[in-house]
């Protein structure tokens, strides 16, 4: 994820989210912070003849802004690398299908969530969308090495998030450590592509599961 176009994209939706958060933030209690963790994410939708698709490890980092809006909701903002993917398996007449290729699609994903706090003020439950901007997509075959399958997908996805969470206070530090669900929205593969890698199908969308850590500091003055 070295290329100038990855670099272009991932500080133009820094400074998207930056302006939104320090506009917002005027008359508002705001935290600011970072966040890492794993992604477990695999592939829906068609599949080639006597092939399915397993779920691949991923990991997440980037930064995060919240906006208290009210006592029990919160505006964030979550500029973020994320790598997804999917392991393809074949069925090649034994017992189990076999893994052969391993699919890794990097983003720069924009997502906008809502915080919802419980009663308690230690746990949330969590919604919101984000614009995921791809920056790399590789096709690894355990014979003939990888191959470049950029071109194959759509250069913007659209997803839809869901989760719950837990806050843990640290002095004026906040922790939290969340459990996310990611769904794409369109179809992630480009319409106009001239050819299709056979192990890959016309219409899919990426979801998976998200483990996610976070220190937020509050923002002075």
């Amino acid at each position: 994820m070295s290329a100038r176009p990855a670099r272009l994209l991932f500080v133009g939706c820094h400074i998207l989210c930056l302006v939104l958060f320090l506009g917002a933030s005027a008359a508002a209690q705001t935290r600011f912070g970072v966040t890492t963790g794993l992604n477990w994410s695999s592939l829906k939708g068609d599949a080639p003849e006597d092939a399915g698709y397993g779920r691949a490890l991923g990991v997440n980092a980037g930064i995060i802004g919240d906006i208290a809006l009210t006592k029990d909701v919160v505006l964030s903002f979550q500029p973020m690398y994320v790598r997804r993917g999917a392991d393809i398996s074949f069925d090649v007449g034994e017992k189990e299908p076999r893994d052969s290729l391993e699919l890794r699609l990097d983003y720069i994903d924009c997502l906008v969530m809502v915080k919802v706090l419980a009663d308690n003020k230690y746990s949330y439950f969590t919604t919101g969308v984000g614009v995921g901007f791809l920056t790399q997509a590789t096709l690894k075959d355990i014979r003939a090495g990888e191959e470049d399958v950029k071109n194959i997908f759509q250069d913007v996805d659209v997803s839809v998030a869901f989760g719950v969470g837990f806050m843990v206070p640290a002095g004026s530090t906040l922790l939290t450590f969340e459990l996310r669900y990611q769904q794409s929205l369109i179809n992630m593969v480009n319409p106009d592509a001239e050819a299709y890698n056979e192990a890959l199908a016309p219409r899919l969308r990426s979801s998976g599961f998200q483990l996610l850590a976070a220190v937020l500091f509050p923002r002075r003055g």
